[in-house]
């Protein structure tokens, strides 16, 4: 369990860091909650999963999905077997390589194992190419907040039942 909990720290470590470079803009004295309850929302819960990718030890690419937790109240997303796609971060040097691709994929094949049927994600125009490489996997956009100036968030979803 110790080696799980010094593994877990650094993935944590990792995400926070890529959390900085991707919003340097944003508050980053504290973590995300899923990141400090890191092993409850991605290992205990059956609706979590957070996948690295490693080279020579370092990782180089991670995503996530999580429980959704109907943060979004004007999406009309259904109440159970829904997950929110997260973190999904590759390190500059080995984007354009597909290792993206392959993660969506098996992140699509693992939440089919535990029985979710629908894939929620969000993101923003400000992530260039964000849209583009979801809408290339199948996700259709649902709605975008053009109310927030700021965000203007894009909410997509892939149905997988």
């Amino acid at each position: 369990m110790r080696q799980h909990q010094a593994e877990f720290s650094t993935i944590v470590e990792y995400l926070g860091s890529c959390r900085k470079k991707i919003f340097p803009f944003i508050q980053q004295d504290e973590l995300p909650q899923d990141l400090i309850n890191f092993q409850q929302v991605y290992v205990d819960d059956p609706l979590g999963c957070l996948i690295c990718v490693k080279q020579q030890h370092k990782i180089v690419a991670v995503i996530g999905f999580r429980a959704y937790d109907q943060r979004f109240s004007h999406l009309n997303l259904p109440e159970k077997n829904v997950v929110e796609v997260v973190r999904l971060y590759v390190e500059p040097a080995y984007r354009r390589t597909g290792i993206a691709s392959v993660l969506v994929e098996y992140i699509k094949t693992h939440a089919i194992a535990q029985n979710v049927q629908t894939l929620y994600l969000h993101t923003h125009p400000f992530l260039l190419g964000a849209v583009e490489f979801w809408q290339y996997h199948h996700f259709q956009m649902m709605t975008q907040d053009h109310h927030d100036p700021v965000w203007q968030t894009i909410h997509m979803q892939y149905q997988l039942i």
